[in-house]
């Protein structure tokens, strides 16, 4: 069309999420009276407002925190947002 508006691209550089050696910090389901971390390899960066701070979680606790938490992923699979 003669009058339409260009659109604005953009670009970004993507770098890998690198989680080589670090483990979920995420509560154990078995941690009732005091804390004892998943330690699955974390996949994924979540930040919780409550805590106000980043934590790194595998898969099946990210999940769990972006669905019922009010976490947010920072990084990781985007699928997990779905």
């Amino acid at each position: 069309m003669a009058n339409e508006r260009p659109r604005a691209t953009m670009t970004y550089e993507v770098t890998p999420l690198n989680l080589e050696g670090i483990t979920c910090q995420e509560a154990s389901m078995f941690s009732h009276a005091t804390y004892i971390a998943c330690g699955a390899p974390a996949e994924a960066l979540v930040w919780h407002e409550k805590d106000k701070r980043v934590w790194p979680m595998c898969k099946a606790c990210a999940w769990h925190n972006l669905r019922n938490r009010g976490g947010r992923l920072l990084a990781g699979d985007r699928r997990l947002t779905r």
